[in-house]
């Protein structure tokens, strides 16, 4: 009688993770590691990998939408997949049983958007350091990554220009997009520059990036928010403000806003011909001299 045989799941799991390991942010590389455990968690080990039952797969599924949620189930479920087309396009496997996997309805996430006026409130009782780092991510709708790794190399006072570089891009690639400097942003920055000791703008006191799960940065908004008696929002509510106030000032096209933020939703075109040229008008638009001027 012949032995079965097959490919173990934990040799395809740790050949992908060596894989990703030296092409994805470390963020991005523990949550697939994440994933992975949680799989083998719930199987109680290794199994072989063209041995797993679609019936098992679905109340995998169901398991995750019970513990966590609909939206936790979809995105192990699309991780796994990603996994499986990994390890077929290297003959680990011939088939991905992921793909037939009916998603779960989500329940539509409203964010909390915060208003100029609790903005400048959270603003008041911050340090200078904390009040520094909210007027960069107000001046630039940046996402808060992009400001924790801002070199002062990525700031032309020259040109009056700063570039941010977001790794929100398929495969976890580092794209650039350059913004003009608002008068009071740049009166923040030169000041900083003054007294810097570091290649990056927003430092530790070690010359580090601040890490997003350190106490700085995961109290920033959470302990401002509670001094200032407003609802808590987040450095991404601010982007999301950022976002509003441009669309309603009604003197920013959408491309102009997709543009200013970094989205990729134009076409390859439109989106190269607007590249050629910095935009100095949009962040213009935007200002934190006073809720009476700007909230009529």
């Amino acid at each position: 009688m012949r032995t079965p045989t097959g490919t173990s799941f934990g040799f395809v799991a740790n050949s992908y993770l060596d894989f990703m390991q030296e092409r994805r942010q470390a963020q991005t590389f523990a949550y697939k590691r994440t994933v992975i455990n949680r799989l083998l968690e719930f199987l109680g080990g290794d199994f072989i990998i063209e041995e797993l039952p679609d019936s098992t797969i679905e109340n995998y599924l169901v398991h995750l939408k019970q513990a966590a949620s609909g939206k936790t189930a979809n995105r192990h479920c699309k991780e796994l997949s990603i996994l499986w087309n990994w390890a077929i396009r290297r003959n680990h496997i011939q088939k991905n049983p992921w793909r037939a996997a009916e998603p779960f309805p989500e329940e539509k996430f409203i964010r909390h958007v915060p208003t100029l006026e609790d903005i400048l409130k959270v603003r008041e009782v911050a340090t200078d350091e904390e009040r520094d780092w909210i007027d960069a991510l107000y001046y630039t709708g940046a996402r808060i990554g992009e400001i924790t790794n801002l070199k002062w190399d990525d700031i032309d006072f020259e040109l009056n220009t700063i570039t941010l570089y977001t790794r929100k891009r398929k495969r976890g690639n580092h794209e650039p997009r350059t913004l003009s400097i608002s008068p009071a942003f740049r009166d923040m920055l030169e000041r900083r520059n003054q007294r810097r000791t570091a290649d990056l703008v927003f430092p530790t006191k070690y010359g580090n990036p601040q890490p997003r799960s350190g106490s700085f940065l995961v109290g920033l908004f959470s302990r401002n928010c509670h001094k200032a008696k407003v609802p808590k929002f987040t450095a991404h509510g601010i982007r999301h403000h950022v976002a509003t106030r441009l669309k309603d000032s009604r003197q920013a096209t959408s491309y102009q806003i997709q543009a200013f933020l970094g989205h990729m939703n134009h076409s390859t075109t439109e989106r190269y011909l607007h590249d050629l040229a910095v935009d100095r008008d949009v962040p213009h638009l935007l200002t934190l001299e006073g809720v009476e001027e700007k909230e009529t």
